[in-house]
């Protein structure tokens, strides 16, 4: 009777269980009416009551198939045959008692192994694995050493198993896992990975020096700005039903017409912004960096002490990369007494106008088709006057931690390696540094 309750069960959950999952998807799609959500979730607490009653079931008919065992082995033992055996159950346990065959099957068991045979089940290997032995792991690894592009079909193919086990050999036993190349500025060299660190370390050690050089910090480059930059396919997701249809898109490239836009910002904001239609060689720059002086002196007039040709004492350092307009000998004739950050080649990563300012610019400018440079125009100083303070103030805050992630690896790119460094620019740079120094330079 328990098994017939038992298999009824079983049966009755699978099938509230299948009628139960259309509801599910219409109630995660949000669609379905009130009586019949209500009828979902009692379906639900029924799906649950025939589980519990199928385990209660399950554990009490094998305690009794144990109990049966026990005394079949007793029974064994005053050596008596499987017919009697079987007649002996019958009259105790009735139509519960277990068959003939099973009577038979564990007389010869407990007859053969002298009282000693346990009434459990023995524990079982299972199916013999014939599909991930050792030769098959080795095949998957020389298909995967052959060529690290190769699919998995290709790899089932050559070791001679079926797609999901060469998935289970790749991904389990040999624990691989398919990374894509992670695309860089430049592949260094030595010489330079060490003009990046030692760099790092010098402005790091600037910055232990001089506490306040973050605000003092004036941060400046180019970039060109088009009328149209089509959005990556990464952002022109959507949020739509599971059985809806996928939005189309048409391909397109970079309009051909652009601007280039020079910005400089600090810890306060932004502080110049200039458009220019062709390229920026040095006159314009130098042109750009004596119009950066008279909007300092008139927006960050405590930047500018003394001086009123402009020429000594300012209060500001230039941060500003390796373009041949920054380093032609004119402009570096131009800004002789002013004050610069060193800067290694090929870094924008270390750069906050490149890893911040033009970033945020372009996501905001990206998708969006402007008739002409006037509206392009428009639309580039609406989004740098919306950049708020604390903004720039969180980019440079992340300056001297970039140094310090650029240090930990070696001068390579650091981007998406996974470092984890805690803010703190007063590290250890040498036998030098100690506990005195902090508190110095806090006091």
């Amino acid at each position: 009777m328990s098994t017939w309750v038992l298999t009824l069960s079983v049966v009755m959950c699978f099938t509230v269980q299948r009628s139960l999952d259309p509801a599910q998807k219409e109630v995660e799609s949000g669609v379905m009416p009130c009586r019949r959500r209500r009828n979902s979730i009692c379906a639900s607490v029924l799906v649950m009551l025939f589980k519990l009653v199928w385990f209660l079931l399950f554990f009490s008919n094998m305690q009794r198939l144990l109990d049966q065992r026990q005394n079949l082995k007793f029974l064994v033992a005053e050596g008596l045959t499987p017919a009697q055996c079987w007649t002996r159950l019958f009259n105790v346990y009735g139509e519960e008692a277990m068959s003939k065959p099973t009577v038979r099957r564990w007389h010869s068991r407990f007859r053969e192994g002298d009282g000693l045979t346990p009434v459990t089940d023995q524990i079982c290997s299972g199916r013999p694995c014939s599909q991930t032995t050792p030769e098959k792991i080795q095949a998957a690894q020389a298909a995967v050493e052959e060529d690290r592009r190769a699919t998995l079909k290709t790899i089932a193919q050559k070791v001679d198993v079926s797609v999901t086990t060469a998935h289970r050999l790749v991904k389990r036993k040999l624990e691989l896992k398919q990374k894509v190349a992670k695309f860089v500025p430049r592949i260094l060299s030595d010489e330079q990975k060490m003009m990046r660190v030692h760099i790092c370390e010098q402005n790091l050690a600037r910055l232990k020096a001089d506490p306040n050089l973050l605000d003092k910090l004036m941060c400046g480059d180019e970039s060109p700005v088009y009328l149209l930059d089509p959005e990556t396919q990464r952002e022109s997701k959507q949020w739509l039903l599971k059985e809806g249809q996928r939005p189309t898109k048409a391909l397109r490239g970079r309009a051909r017409r652009k601007m280039m836009l020079t910005v400089f910002f600090d810890a306060r904001g932004m502080v110049l912004r200039e458009f220019n239609d062709g390229i920026v060689d040095t006159d314009t720059y130098i042109q750009t960096l004596k119009n950066l002086r008279e909007c300092i002196r008139k927006k960050r007039p405590f930047m500018w002490k003394g001086g009123v040709d402009g020429e000594t004492n300012r209060e500001f350092v230039i941060q500003q990369d390796n373009a041949s307009c920054h380093t032609s000998n004119r402009t570096l004739a131009f800004l002789f007494d002013q004050d610069l950050l060193a800067h290694p080649p090929y870094s924008p990563d270390l750069a906050p106008c490149d890893f911040f300012l033009f970033p945020y610019l372009k996501k905001q400018l990206r998708g969006h088709r402007h008739q002409n440079l006037r509206d392009l125009k428009t639309a580039v100083s609406r989004v740098l006057r919306g950049i708020s303070e604390e903004q720039c103030q969180e980019a440079l805050v992340k300056l001297p931690l970039r140094w310090r992630k650029c240090v930990q690896a070696a001068g390579e790119y650091f981007e998406g390696c996974g470092l984890e460094v805690p803010f703190d620019p007063y590290f250890d740079l040498g036998p030098d540094h100690d506990a005195n120094d902090e508190e110095t330079d806090s006091d």
